[in-house]
C-alpha cells in the first residue's frame, strides 16, 4: 500500500502538469484567435468607413471631398466638371476638365443688357470699364490731353477737371486724350491704356513697369507717392512705355486710394 501511494501522487502530479501546460496552450490559441479576429474586424471596420462617400462625419446626404494633395486641400486638377468661364470662346473643348485657358467669356458675366432691370446683375452692358467704350463728359475748364480728372456736381451739371491729390475732393476717375476748352464735350476714359499719360520728372528705362499716383499738380501722375498730411494717396497704374520727355503710355487701374 505504501509503495501504491507515492506512486499514485507522482501520477497525478504528471496529470495535473498536463493539464496546465494544456491549459497554457488551449488559452493562448484561444487568445491568438481572438486577436485575429478583432483584427480582421478593424481592418473590415476601417475599409468599410473609408469607402463610405455619404452619411459619415456629420455630412448626411452630402458626399465627402476627396483630395490628390496631402493638405487635404482640392487641387484644381481634382475638380471634375468645372465652369467653362476661363474658356476661349472660339475653342471650346468637349469637356470643362480639358479646356481651361486664361480667357474670360463675357457671357458667362451678370452683365445686364441695355434696358434690362435686373438687381442681380453686377454691371451693364455699356459700363465703360468692360469695353473701353469713352463717356462723354463737359468740362468745367481747360484741360489738355493725357491728364486724369475728377468728375463734381456745377450747379446741378456733372463735369470734369483736372484731378490732384491735393485733398479727397479731386481723386481722380477717368483720363482724356484731346485737349478740350471750358464747358466743351471730350471723350473721357475710365480705363485702359493712357497713350499721352504726363508725368511730373522725365523718366528712365528702368521706371518702365514702376507705379505711378496722382500727383499734387492738377492733371499729372508722379512716380513718388505724396506724402504730407491731408493728401490723397492714390496708385494710378503701371507705366508700359514712355513716349518722350515726360509723356508716358500708361496701364491705368485706379485702385484704393488712402487718405493720408
Amino acid at each position: 500500500m505504501s509503495d501504491q501511494q507515492p506512486t499514485t501522487e507522482l501520477a497525478l502530479r504528471k496529470l495535473i502538469a498536463r493539464l496546465r501546460d494544456r491549459s497554457s496552450t488551449d488559452a493562448a490559441a484561444a487568445a491568438a484567435g481572438a486577436v485575429s479576429d478583432l483584427t480582421s474586424s478593424v481592418d473590415d471596420s476601417v475599409a468599410a468607413h473609408s469607402a463610405q462617400i455619404q452619411h459619415v462625419h456629420g455630412v448626411g446626404d452630402y458626399y465627402v471631398a476627396k483630395s490628390s494633395h496631402p493638405t487635404q486641400f482640392p487641387n484644381w486638377a481634382d475638380i471634375r466638371n468645372k465652369p467653362d468661364f476661363l474658356a476661349d470662346p472660339v475653342e471650346v473643348g468637349t469637356d470643362d476638365d480639358d479646356h481651361l485657358t486664361p480667357f474670360i467669356d463675357f457671357s458667362w458675366l451678370p452683365v445686364a443688357d441695355l434696358g434690362e432691370t435686373a438687381p442681380d446683375k453686377l454691371v451693364r452692358a455699356n459700363d465703360p470699364r468692360l469695353s473701353e467704350v469713352p463717356q462723354t463728359m463737359n468740362t468745367a475748364e481747360p484741360i489738355g490731353a493725357g491728364m486724369y480728372v475728377s468728375v463734381f456736381n456745377d450747379g446741378g451739371t456733372a463735369r470734369i477737371r483736372p484731378a490732384h491729390a491735393g485733398d479727397t475732393d479731386h481723386c481722380a476717375v477717368a483720363y482724356i486724350t484731346d485737349s478740350t476748352g471750358t464747358h466743351e464735350d471730350v471723350d473721357a476714359y475710365f480705363d485702359g491704356i493712357n497713350p499721352l499719360a504726363q508725368l511730373t520728372t522725365t523718366p528712365v528705362a528702368s521706371d518702365i513697369g514702376k507705379t505711378v499716383f496722382l500727383s499734387v499738380t492738377p492733371g499729372y501722375v508722379s512716380l513718388t507717392p505724396p506724402n504730407a498730411s491731408g493728401q490723397l494717396l492714390q496708385p494710378i497704374g503701371r507705366i508700359i512705355r514712355i513716349i518722350s520727355f515726360t509723356t508716358v503710355e500708361l496701364l491705368t487701374v485706379f485702385e484704393t486710394q488712402f487718405y493720408l
